[in-house]
């Protein structure tokens, strides 16, 4: 990694002027840095982007607004090249406003001639550019500041082989004749941050164990899913801390019909006490969902 060509964006002026560059280029290696444990959206910490010549990591809340990030993943001219980006699009294009596009998405295209499906990134760099990825920062805590020399180079590791790896996969997927099949879950994955499976109430399709349930119970993990997402969303904590999939799942089984008939369930006190849910309003969402 040529050290003289990376740059650590802090400030809004530093970011305009990436962005600039980043119009410039056909291709852009992609990916970010979050925090998740304490919010209903994930805290987008880092987004470090590679161009031909250039590497740069965004340092989110020191820059403030990324409103110029808007034209350059709006622009059709330029390629997101990503790895198992999904999440990443998501998230860009709930705190950005605009989901980036087109993509090539590493993972999809490696899967597509022959690496296996889901193949990690330190994995996919190892078997196509031959270099052994170091591991030292995979549980770092991004959203300490400020950041050491060592995490900003971690994190840039992770944009600056993909777009070799893009030109490799690319040329492969052409001898095989695969570029259409590739393109089409492509356009998948560009749509995913906007498509019906955002709705909360497809949200308990995620649960697992939901295609066990019999047809009166998966009406009400369908409802206390949406209910579990909007209470979520409101509060700006994880879905896991309103009530955990598990405990929703059992609810949908046998589920109360009033919240005296909650209260008898161990069930209510083993999440209520920690995220402050009463036993009234569960039962609430699920007699409302069998109406």
């Amino acid at each position: 990694m040529n050290h003289s060509n990376i740059h650590y964006i802090a400030d809004s002026n530093g970011l305009t002027d990436l962005c600039r560059r980043l119009r410039e280029s056909k291709h852009l290696a992609l990916d970010t840095e979050l925090v998740r444990e304490n919010s209903f959206v994930p805290r987008l910490e880092l987004i470090q982007v590679a161009v031909e010549g250039l590497s740069a990591v965004v340092d989110v809340p020191a820059v403030g607004s990324l409103d110029c990030f808007r034209a350059v993943f709006a622009n059709f001219h330029i390629e997101k090249v990503v790895h198992g980006g999904k999440q990443d699009l998501e998230l860009l294009h709930a705190i950005v406003g605009q989901v980036p596009a087109p993509v090539f998405d590493t993972q999809v295209a490696a899967a597509m001639v022959g690496y296996g499906t889901q193949v990690g990134y330190a994995q996919l760099v190892h078997r196509v550019v031959g270099i052994k990825l170091a591991k030292s920062h995979t549980f770092t805590n991004w959203s300490q500041r400020p950041l050491t020399q060592e995490q900003i180079a971690y994190a840039l590791e992770d944009v600056h082989y993909l777009l070799p790896i893009r030109e490799q996969l690319y040329s492969h997927l052409r001898r095989l004749g695969r570029l259409d099949w590739v393109k089409e879950e492509f356009t998948k994955l560009e749509s995913s941050p906007t498509d019906e499976s955002r709705d909360p109430h497809n949200r308990y399709q995620r649960i697992r164990g939901w295609d066990d349930l019999r047809p009166r119970s998966l009406a009400v993990l369908r409802e206390m899913a949406a209910w579990r997402e909007g209470e979520a969303r409101r509060r700006n904590i994880p879905r896991g801390r309103v009530i955990r999939d598990e405990v929703l799942l059992e609810l949908a089984r046998h589920a109360p019909s009033t919240p005296a008939g909650l209260e008898r369930r161990d069930l209510a006190g083993d999440y209520s006490a920690g995220a402050g849910i009463t036993g009234n309003r569960m039962a609430q969402g699920s007699s409302g969902s069998t109406a």
